[in-house]
């Protein structure tokens, strides 16, 4: 009796013990599917899913990248990118009434003398159609089928961009739509930081670009009464090598001189002196001045005139300028004042430190690429 009665209670534990590990199991499978298919739900409208990949091609090509899904868009799915007017795509199953070829204003843009729907170019061998809504606009969208989806991309600039653009897409399946998505804010977060950084010593140098100025600077040692140094700006190839100052000087509101430093190699002084700082290149006609540290010059036009002092002081030349300008035909006169006063000055000119530039602008950096991205 009492073998009987270890034998029942064994075997309820054993079975109680299966009946478990299949609980268990089935609550795994179950989770497993959960976590399986719910992510796909969100694409489940479009026949297949398509995404750019990230390309090599610079930093560009990197930030571009959609990187999150637009929740609560009810036709097909919206793809947005990390930044304000990067490409955002918009993918809905293709049929009858909705085909590349008639550009389907899908984004619902306000249509401003929109242009016509025109074929760009082929990708994957499947045709791209471009449109720009707004006239006035930079923005066009494009438009190509794959597999039965239909994409739509807004925010490019040009017919040969949508197409490079478009070159990288590749299908994706619907259960890594959202692992790539992390990928991709990872891959435009590691560009961002990196941009971040560039401009950010981009700028210390700009602060520091007095610094490397290619010359010693000659500067006044005293300014006429009334006159103060309004600004300085530096310009050249990068903000580590600058090779040009100018410096303007105003008395009130309406008198200004303006000096610009060159190196003396690349200044011409005799019957024609240059450069000419408005242009930066060329020559005037001049004249040395007997007992005088200066050349003088000009320009005599209709609507304006200028006169230029050109004064060499080691391996510098400085270039001072007053012009007068008018658009009403009446005769064009300098201020004796402002003559005086640039004569004065260019007399006074001595050797300084690069120290006393400081607080410069450098103003001969390129076009930042990146505006969206603040340092």
């Amino acid at each position: 009796m009492y073998f009987s009665y270890n034998f029942c209670m064994l075997w309820r534990m054993q079975v109680r013990r299966i009946v478990t590990a299949i609980i268990l199991t089935g609550l795994s499978f179950c989770l497993g599917l959960a976590v399986f298919y719910v992510p796909e739900r969100h694409y489940r409208s479009v026949p297949s899913v398509w995404l750019p990949m990230a390309s090599a091609d610079g930093r560009a090509a990197q930030l571009d990248l959609p990187v999150k899904r637009f929740p609560g868009w009810e036709a097909g799915v919206r793809f947005m990118p990390a930044y304000p007017g990067d490409p955002e795509i918009i993918e809905i199953a293709a049929g009858q009434t909705v085909q590349a070829k008639d550009c389907p204003n899908v984004f619902r843009s306000v249509e401003q003398s929109p242009s016509r729907c025109r074929r760009a170019g082929v990708v994957a061998g499947v045709p791209v159609y471009t449109i720009r809504r707004q006239a006035v606009s930079l923005n066009i969208q494009a438009y190509t089928e794959r597999a039965g989806t239909l994409i739509a991309v807004t925010g490019l600039h040009s017919a040969k961009e949508a197409l490079t653009y478009l070159e990288r897409f590749t299908v994706v399946p619907r259960r890594d739509v959202s692992d790539l998505l992390q990928q991709h804010r990872a891959v435009v977060q590691a560009a961002a930081t990196a941009i971040k950084q560039e401009k950010t010593e981009a700028a210390e140098q700009r602060l520091a670009a007095y610094r490397y100025l290619q010359f010693d600077p000659v500067l006044p040692a005293t300014l006429p009464a009334g006159w103060l140094q309004y600004s300085v700006l530096l310009s050249g190839e990068s903000a580590g090598s600058p090779n040009r100052a100018d410096i303007l000087y105003k008395k009130g509101r309406g008198r200004f001189i303006g000096m610009t430093l060159v190196p003396r190699a690349t200044a011409t002084l005799g019957n024609t002196c240059g450069p000419v700082p408005d242009t930066g290149a060329g020559v005037v006609a001049c004249q040395s001045v007997p007992n005088e540290p200066y050349y003088l010059g000009g320009i005599n036009a209709a609507d304006h005139i200028t006169r230029y002092v050109y004064v060499p002081l080691g391996e510098v030349v400085a270039i001072l300028q007053t012009s007068v300008h008018s658009d009403t035909g009446l005769p064009l006169l300098f201020d004796e004042n402002v003559l005086a006063a640039q004569l004065s000055i260019a007399k006074s000119l001595r050797a300084a430190s690069r120290d006393q530039l400081a607080g410069a602008v450098f103003v001969g950096a390129q076009h930042d690429p990146y505006p969206a991205i603040e340092p």
